[in-house]
């Protein structure tokens, strides 16, 4: 019984490195198909035959996947299984492009769900590079330094909480207080990318004709 809750316990693992793109889906087929003790289940109706029998070739496979697994595991576990490996890729990025497109997918995750605090927390950060575009007076290293902190905290939750705790976290966001240990993060600044947001920390806003150039740039996405 504790071997195959430990082998199942290593497949949601891989099942949700793979929905949050630390896997990608041809590595994970390829993973999955290498698994002898876990094939063996397929013999039987459940979860591994329905597993092995998606067509990983479909563009809607990231759906496919997504709605089997919480139909399997439920829908907290899967918030949680998300929001932890993508808080792994935010810690790993390099360029505010790598933070953004986390929380992009963060987002996605949450389907703009607003009763979760700590999804309201991310949401706030992704506001700020947008407000950054604009004013000099906002503080990209900050922003990223947050982002950061928050990520680590809930990695250290998860790894280190009871189920009651991780839902709470979930529900209600963190707060940090004093010296937080998950607050402690260190960017390499030099290699950090900044694309086109500023690192500067001078509090002073963009001239007339830098904020007209980006507003321009903001047009021709939205149409």
């Amino acid at each position: 019984m504790e071997k195959t809750q430990a082998k199942m316990k290593v497949l949601q693992e891989q099942l949700y490195r793979c929905l949050a793109g630390e896997l990608s889906i041809s590595q994970f087929e390829t993973w999955l198909y290498a698994q002898d003790d876990l094939m063996a289940e397929v013999v039987r109706p459940g979860f591994m035959l329905d597993l092995v029998s998606l067509d990983y070739r479909k563009r809607s496979i990231q759906e496919d996947l997504r709605s089997l697994v919480v139909n399997r595991f439920g829908n907290e576990d899967y918030l949680l299984g998300m929001t932890y490996w993508l808080c792994k890729a935010l810690m790993n990025s390099m360029s505010v492009s790598q933070v953004i497109s986390s929380i992009d997918r963060m987002k996605s995750v949450f389907k703009y769900d607003l009763e979760y605090g700590l999804y309201r927390q991310f949401y706030y950060y992704d506001d700020v590079f947008d407000l950054s575009l604009y004013s000099r007076a906002i503080d990209v290293k900050e922003n990223i330094i947050e982002i950061k902190r928050l990520a680590s905290s809930v990695i250290r939750i998860t790894d280190h909480s009871k189920l009651e705790q991780k839902i709470q976290m979930l529900e209600e966001g963190i707060e940090f207080e004093g010296e937080d240990l998950g607050s402690k993060v260190e960017v390499d600044w030099e290699r950090f990318d900044f694309g086109d947001y500023t690192s500067s920390t001078k509090k002073q806003p963009f001239s007339e004709s830098e904020v007209s150039i980006k507003r321009k740039k903001w047009y021709v996405f939205w149409n």
